[in-house]
């Protein structure tokens, strides 16, 4: 059974009451079970804000306090620094009062929205106010100012999410970014000036098609060619950089265990589900954390009208170190906004993501916390590794792991020694949170928040490194629902693409080589290239079948060789990279799936057109992706 403190209003009560003294609320944070005396950590989620307007809200641009003066925010030893007045919420909520009564509270989830489900949901009637223990006065914040690119400071305002309703709360996570810099949010598609770009430039081509239209064909399959023989090229750089060992952190058994319970960080846990009626599996794989119960703040993150994961919960009996967060009903309802939600009043130094059904590496806490205490204090977050419990299941499997195997054991460690913006996984990345705070967290309108957040943390002149330490997921089995999956990450990369090259973007803050490449080649390039792989094809396949002199006549000698370059080497490159792959990874039981590599292009195909058409018609929605296909949970 869910302790009392989990319950949804109206469902039964625990005969026991809540386990081990700990009282978790939704919507809040439980007390320490351990006699020590908890952390010092002033209002919960306090914030502070600012922003420069300049007139028009689309050039307002948030870069990290200090990153002009060249030294990088937060900057100082170990895990935190000093986080006193260093917590920030989401930017641009100026009608939200700072509550100073709020101190010392924690809210249990009520809604007074209108929408707000009264029944069956645990949200309902108001919100009420539990009390965890004496208020502690602490000294004043000072203020932590967000500089523009235009160098204007505006001190900030401290805003109380303890003040908030569990709607307010909804709100303030879906919008804070969005309202504040919009050239951060995916929430419009595109700027003003990037529409106006993009009309001229296709009124351009439209209007020389007509004029010559064999030399127009011509001039776009050239820029098509060229643009595949970088991203080949860069691709190639990548997979020679993590050949050479890349920059990896590894954390030994013993020096994991070197930190003392003392010393560890408390540990945020966000955990966001979605219809997940196997969220009993989820609480087990997170019960065999090696990590000191007392420094653990895990948050399960639920949809307020998701029976499905509702009725499942009450069946457990969860740990005091669980807490049950209620998400409001609001647009967009996204595993980022949920993860906002779930980071308001959150306790952790330290703050990680684990998807419903990852296996982490039981030490996997420790290791981190131990990279990060000892990293350099520019480094805001470390990747940990992904891989597959079910690889063996079909051939898609079997592709997927070859597909991840490249990303983590090259090209995340060669975009790291090339220092290119990382674009992050959407699970098991470990950040310091007062960056998270700083940074305005993710966006929660952009499906592939992980890699926007990625781009952002390097676009403010943040590190992220990768660790070696393994969370096992579950490969997608299913080819419409692996469409599903890929095809959202398409749409998040094209709109992460489309966020971070807008005016004031890397080339105004980071403009060298290696953000441009990354961006372009690697963040946009690998949903363009993948839909434009089709069209390659047809007009090869035509070309073969006919001999048509007109097709000939589009590919002139220079665009003919190097097309050809790109479509011999680059395919047998790309073949051979995933054949190391499988040797790295010490599977050779997938060179066949990798000869095989091909097929899975074509599903990649397939998904790069559905997250081109849904970019157009609907950009943030969220496609789940059904998990438990596994034939009954194969393990390797």
């Amino acid at each position: 059974m869910v302790p009392a403190t989990h319950r949804r209003p109206g469902s039964r009560r625990h005969p026991h009451g809540p386990r081990g003294g700990c009282r978790p609320v939704a919507g809040g944070h439980a007390r320490h079970r351990s006699s020590r005396s908890p952390p010092d950590r002033g209002p919960p989620a306090v914030c502070w804000v600012a922003v420069c307007d300049h007139g028009d809200a689309g050039d307002n641009e948030v870069v990290a306090s200090g990153l002009v003066g060249g030294r990088l925010p937060g900057a100082g030893s170990g895990i935190g620094g000093d986080r006193r007045g260093r917590r920030t919420q989401w930017p641009g909520h100026r009608g939200i009062a700072s509550d100073s009564a709020g101190l010392g509270h924690s809210w249990a989830v009520g809604a007074s929205c209108p929408d707000a489900p009264t029944h069956g949901s645990g949200l309902s009637g108001s919100c009420r106010r539990n009390r965890p223990g004496p208020r502690v006065n602490r000294a004043p914040r000072p203020r932590n100012d967000i500089v523009t690119r235009d160098e204007v400071v505006v001190p900030a305002l401290p805003r109380s999410a303890a003040a908030l309703d569990a709607c307010a709360r909804a709100d303030v996570a879906a919008n804070g970014l969005a309202e504040s810099a919009p050239t951060l949010s995916a929430k419009r598609v595109t700027s003003r000036g990037q529409r106006i770009i993009l009309v001229a430039a296709l009124g351009v081509v439209l209007a020389v098609a007509v004029i010559a239209p064999l030399g127009t064909i011509t001039a776009l399959i050239g820029l098509v060619t060229f643009i595949y023989l970088a991203a080949l090229i860069y691709r190639g750089l990548l997979f020679y950089q993590g050949m050479r060992g890349g920059r990896v952190i590894r954390v030994s058994d013993e020096q994991a265990h070197s930190l003392s319970d003392e010393e560890l960080p408390v540990y945020t846990v966000l955990i966001p589900v979605l219809h997940e009626p196997l969220i009993e599996t989820l609480v087990g794989n997170l019960q065999r954390l090696d990590y000191p119960v007392d420094k653990l703040d895990i948050r399960l993150l639920i949809e307020a009208d998701d029976e499905v994961t509702w009725s499942a919960l009450e069946k457990l009996d969860l740990d005091a170190c669980f807490t049950v967060v209620a998400i409001a009903p609001r647009q967009p309802r996204t595993k980022p906004k949920a993860c906002n939600v779930g980071l308001l009043d959150s306790r952790g130094d330290l703050v990680t993501i684990y998807d419903a059904e990852d296996r982490p590496e039981p030490l996997q806490l420790r290791r981190a916390a131990y990279a990060l205490l000892h990293a350099d204090p520019q480094v805001a977050c470390i990747q940990a590794q992904l891989s597959f419990y079910n690889s063996r299941q079909n051939l898609l499997t079997r592709w997927f792991a070859l597909d991840y195997g490249a990303w983590f054991h090259y090209l995340l460690p060669g975009l790291e020694a090339l220092k290119s913006p990382i674009p992050l996984g959407g699970t098991s990345n470990h950040f310091r949170a007062e960056v998270l705070y700083r940074i305005g967290a993710w966006d929660p309108w952009n499906v592939t928040e992980d890699a926007d957040l990625g781009l952002r943390l390097h676009r403010l002149g943040y590190q992220v490194e990768v660790l070696e330490s393994v969370t096992l997921e579950e490969a997608n089995s299913d080819g419409i629902n692996w469409i599903r999956q890929r095809s959202r990450w398409y749409k998040g990369y094209l709109q992460t693409l489309l966020v971070h090259l807008r005016r004031g973007g890397p080339v105004a803050q980071r403009g060298d080589l290696a953000t441009w490449a990354g961006l372009l080649l690697f963040v946009g390039g690998t949903p363009l290239l993948a839909a434009l792989n089709g069209f390659q094809w047809c007009l090869t396949l035509a070309w073969a079948l006919t001999r048509s002199d007109l097709i000939a006549g589009w590919f002139p000698p220079g665009v003919y060789y190097v097309a050809m370059i790109s479509a011999v080497l680059g395919n047998g490159l790309v073949i051979y990279f995933n054949v190391l792959t499988a040797r790295a990874m010490g599977r050779p039981d997938l060179v066949w799936a990798a000869v095989l590599s091909p097929g899975y292009w074509f599903l990649m195909w397939l998904a790069a057109l559905k997250a081109a058409a849904q970019l157009v018609f609907n950009p943030s929605y969220w496609e789940k992706t059904t998990h438990g296909l596994d034939e009954g949970g194969q393990h390797e």
